[in-house]
């Protein structure tokens, strides 16, 4: 009997040891960001407790979004936000942790979801995080598909790291706007759904409450943009992406509302996409992604919210004109974006011009 509780506990031993490799063999480039991290939070501790290291999270994959990329296409339904469960939360925590495979491999992924529970609730304990750790946390939460926390780290970036003689990265710039993007969409999806279903008073109730949702939640990034991402943009590039996103969010504001509030907040809006087009038209050349984006959102606006389809076409169709242009000689890192821009023009133009 001693024997075989031995090999038991030796089989058990190797399959720990196994699991601990499997850690260890990430990516060299997501190991290196960890370490970064996990060194930056202990030097900003001062002389507390050390950290201990858990296991390595995956840094999350692009960002998605090109510099103005539009997240929608005029005239269709918005969406429904998938609600696969990939997953179940730990109990206390604040990221989802992964299923188990097939057969005996579940374990292992249970055990990595787990590790990743442990780097996000240690790194979670400092009331500061620095600007590495801020990114490194969004990209986990992006993983998790937990976009408001995506959103509050990248807020927390963006409020702290940001000055007039300091502004975010094109992948700062990213993933704080991916997040934005996925958390608005769904409450616009919402909203959509309930606002053609007002049949009775609780339907009525509810679409009020998803449209305070809605105000609150682009008011603040609004906030977010006036007080520090606006005043700190360092290039054309980074002005025009900014200013294009406070029209966008002032145009998610404006479609819940109808009167003279309707009014106010699409004049605020065009306000904000005429100053991206000044700019753009000044110093951006016609197929930089950055300025397609704009025109893209900006003829959207027209479409959709001021229903003046003849503004829409003549403004894709302008946009569209000059970047075809202009495309042969842009540098070749933008070059694919670029034409996924001017083919969302494109099909926007042939959807306006249905009968």
């Amino acid at each position: 009997m001693t024997g075989v509780r031995c090999g038991r506990a030796m089989k058990k031993v190797h399959q720990e040891l196994g699991w601990l490799m499997r850690l260890r063999r990430r990516s060299a480039a997501h190991q290196a960001l960890w370490r970064t991290c996990v060194s930056d939070q202990r030097g900003a501790g001062g002389g507390g407790r050390r950290s201990k290291k858990q296991g390595e999270g995956e840094g999350g994959r692009g960002s998605g979004g090109g510099g103005g990329r539009a997240e929608e296409v005029a005239g269709q339904r918005g969406k429904r936000l998938r609600a696969e469960g990939r997953g179940r939360r730990v109990a206390g925590e604040g990221v989802v942790q992964r299923g188990g495979g097939r057969g005996g491999g579940g374990g292992g992924a249970v055990r990595e979801g787990a590790a990743l529970t442990l780097i996000a609730s240690k790194m979670a304990d400092s009331q500061i995080l620095t600007q590495k750790q801020n990114q490194y946390m969004a990209k986990l939460a992006h993983e998790s598909e937990r976009y408001n926390d995506m959103m509050n780290y990248m807020k927390n970036l963006a409020c702290t790291e940001v000055s007039p003689s300091s502004d975010l990265t094109l992948e700062e710039r990213r993933l704080l706007f991916l997040a934005c993007t996925k958390v608005i969409g769904s409450l616009r999806s919402a909203w959509r759904s309930v606002a053609s279903v007002e049949e009775k008073e609780l339907v009525e109730q509810y679409r009020v409450s998803i449209e305070a949702e809605i105000s609150k939640f682009c008011d603040g990034i609004l906030e977010l943009l006036d007080k520090s991402l606006i005043p700190s943009a360092s290039s054309s590039e980074s002005q025009v992406f900014y200013l294009t996103k406070k029209g966008d969010y002032e145009r998610y504001s404006a479609e819940i509302k109808d009167g003279d509030d309707f009014n106010l907040a699409s004049e605020k809006a065009m306000e904000s996409y005429n100053a991206a087009e000044r700019t753009a038209l000044a110093g951006i050349r016609p197929s930089h992604p950055v300025r397609l984006g704009l025109a893209i959102n900006l003829s959207v606006f027209y479409y959709d919210v001021l229903e003046s389809s003849q503004a829409a076409l003549s403004t894709a169709s302008l946009a569209l004109r000059d970047a075809l242009a202009d495309i042969n000689s842009l540098p070749e890192e933008l070059y694919q974006e670029s034409t996924h821009m001017m083919q969302q023009l494109q099909d926007n133009l042939d959807l306006w011009k249905e009968p």
